[in-house]
C-alpha cells in the first residue's frame, strides 16, 4: 500500500469518526433538556435554554457543510454550487431568529438538500462511496434527533 493511500485512509478514518462525534452535541441537548424537565430546574438557571443550543449547534454545523461545497466543483457550475451554499447559510441563520418549532423543521429538511447536492456531485468529483454512505447516516441520524426534539418538546 502506498504512502499516499495510507495518507487517504488515515484522513478518511480521522474525517469519520469527527463526523460522529459532530453528533454528540444533538444527543446531548435531548438528553440534557430531559434531565432538566425531570428535575424541574428553573430554566433562567442556563445562559440559553437547551432548545436553543441545540438549534444553534445545527445551524453551525449545517453552515460547516455548506461551506464545503465552494470546494467541490471547478468548472462553471463552481457559481450556482456558492449561491446554494450562501442560501443554505442564509437558511440556518434565519432558524436562529425563528421560533424553534419552525427551526425544528426548516433545518432537517435543509440537511437532507444538502445530502442530495453533494450526492448529485458524487458524479462529477471524487467523492467516495464510503463518505457518501457516512453523509447518508449522519444526515439519518440528524433528522432523527430533530424529529425527536419535535416530539419531546411540543
Amino acid at each position: 500500500m502506498s504512502d499516499i493511500n495510507k495518507a487517504d485512509k488515515a484522513v478518511e478514518k480521522i474525517s469519520t469518526y469527527l463526523g460522529y462525534l459532530g453528533l454528540l452535541p444533538f444527543y446531548i441537548c435531548l438528553l440534557l433538556s430531559q434531565i432538566v424537565n425531570n428535575e424541574q430546574l428553573e430554566p433562567h438557571s442556563l445562559m440559553v435554554s437547551i432548545q436553543q443550543a441545540f438549534i444553534f449547534y445545527s445551524a453551525i454545523i449545517l453552515s460547516f457543510m455548506s461551506g464545503t461545497l465552494w470546494q467541490k466543483e471547478t468548472s462553471k457550475k463552481k457559481v450556482k454550487l456558492q449561491l446554494l451554499s450562501n442560501i443554505l447559510c442564509l437558511i440556518a441563520f434565519a432558524c436562529l431568529l425563528m421560533p424553534v418549532f419552525y427551526a425544528l423543521i426548516i433545518l432537517p429538511i435543509t440537511y437532507v438538500g444538502l445530502l442530495l447536492t453533494e450526492y448529485l456531485l458524487r458524479f462529477q468529483q471524487q467523492i467516495t462511496a464510503s463518505y457518501i454512505k457516512m453523509r447518508l447516516i449522519l444526515t439519518l441520524l440528524v433528522v432523527l434527533s430533530h424529529v425527536t426534539a419535535l416530539l419531546l418538546w411540543y
